[in-house]
């Protein structure tokens, strides 16, 4: 279970990571189908994820409001794929799942 006054405070001090996900991606994530989730090794996700200090991910399915389906999970760092270029970000045990039925 996900300590809610923890969380708060990491989504105050911008310790949670934002990612969002196709549906696909979504279900395979929730039912722990899927345990590494890939980020193209670019400019962009080098900003994002080099030199920061997360806690927490925060997987949506699709962009928009509070409806959409997410869930969240403890940050354990990523690796570096040198021979795909990609970032690998390991998916551990999901803290929270909110709005999603399936």
């Amino acid at each position: 279970m996900m300590d809610k006054i923890q969380y708060q405070k990491a989504v105050e001090s911008k310790e949670v990571l934002y990612l969002i996900v196709f549906k696909d991606v979504f279900k395979r994530i929730a039912s722990m189908e899927k345990t590494t989730e890939h980020r193209d090794k670019t400019t962009y996700w080098s900003k994002r994820l080099l030199n920061k200090e997360y806690k927490f991910i925060r997987f949506s399915n699709g962009y928009g409001n509070d409806t959409r389906p997410y869930l969240i999970t403890k940050y354990k760092g990523y690796e570096v794929n040198d021979l795909k270029n990609r970032y690998e970000l390991p998916i551990d045990t999901i803290l929270e799942l909110g709005n999603y039925n399936e």
